[in-house]
C-alpha cells in the first residue's frame, strides 16, 4: 500500500507581486505623474500670468528653468507621498541662481507647491520673501486708498462706483 503524497500548495504571491514593475516602468510613471501636476499648476497660474506653463526646458537644460515658466515666480512643484520642504528649496535657489548667472533672468520669490497623495496643492514659500510681497501689495493698496479718497483722477465717488464728475 502506498502512502498518499502530500499536494505541495502553489507558493503565494503577494498583492504586489502581481503589480511588479520595472525601475524604469515606475520611474517613467512617477515623471509623468510629475508633468501632470506641474501643467495643473501652471493652468491654476494662468488667470494672473497668461503666460503661465510647465517649463520644458528642465529636462534638457538640467534644471535651469523652472517647474512652471511665464511667470516672475520661480515654482517648483513637488507630488510625492513624503516631501522635504528644505531639500526642495534649496533645489530652486541653486537652479534660479544657475538660470541668473547663465541667462541672466531673475525669478524671485521661490515658490514650492506641493501636494501629497491624495491631497490638495499647498503654496509655502520663504517667510522673508512672504513679508517682503506682504509689504509691496500693502504699499499699493495704500497708494490706491490715497488716490482714491484724493479724487486726483477726476471721478466722482458714489456707491456704485465712479462716474465722470
Amino acid at each position: 500500500m502506498q502512502k498518499p503524497t502530500k499536494k505541495r500548495a502553489e507558493p503565494r504571491q503577494s498583492p504586489r507581486a502581481e503589480k511588479c514593475e520595472t525601475p524604469s516602468a515606475r520611474g517613467k510613471r512617477s515623471r509623468r505623474k510629475g508633468a501632470g501636476h506641474e501643467r495643473e499648476i501652471a493652468h491654476a497660474f494662468q488667470p494672473v500670468y497668461p503666460d503661465a506653463r510647465r517649463g520644458l526646458g528642465q529636462a534638457r537644460a538640467g534644471g535651469e528653468v523652472p517647474d512652471v515658466d511665464g511667470t516672475p515666480w520661480w515654482i517648483e512643484a513637488k507630488h510625492r507621498r513624503a516631501v522635504n520642504l528644505r531639500t526642495a528649496f534649496a533645489q530652486a535657489k541653486t537652479a534660479s541662481e544657475t538660470a541668473f548667472r547663465k541667462y541672466g533672468k531673475r525669478y524671485a520669490p521661490h515658490l514650492i507647491v506641493v501636494r501629497q497623495q491624495g491631497g490638495t496643492d499647498l503654496a509655502v514659500m520663504d517667510l522673508d520673501e512672504f513679508i517682503t510681497l506682504l509689504t509691496e501689495l500693502e504699499s499699493l493698496r495704500r497708494a490706491f486708498d490715497v488716490l482714491v479718497e484724493g479724487g486726483s483722477d477726476g471721478l466722482e465717488r458714489t456707491e456704485g462706483g465712479a462716474r465722470a464728475a
